[in-house]
């Protein structure tokens, strides 16, 4: 998070906004004390199921990992009573 003390800073909000918008980083200004007095956050992008595949195929592939990984999945299940297939009948 940059900090910016309200004294030192001649504020130009729109480029202060533009900023936090593209960088997707909070900005805070503090007026002198340790504590901030104004915080400008990036928005948060809501996120709805339709787009999970497209998020998904976004994170990197487990490769040679895989197979390590489902049986790590199944032998935690194990330790929690879980069946291996949830969905089943």
């Amino acid at each position: 998070m940059e900090k910016h003390e309200l004294s030192d800073l001649q504020i130009d909000w729109v480029s202060l906004i533009r900023q936090v918008a593209r960088d997707q980083v909070p900005i805070e200004i503090a007026d002198g004390t340790p504590n901030a007095i104004v915080e400008v956050v990036p928005k948060k992008t809501p996120v709805f199921v339709k787009d999970f595949p497209a998020l998904m195929a976004l994170l990197p592939s487990l490769g040679e990992d895989a197979v390590t990984f489902a049986e790590d999945v199944e032998q935690g299940r194990l330790c929690f009573g879980e069946d291996s297939d949830p969905w089943a009948s």
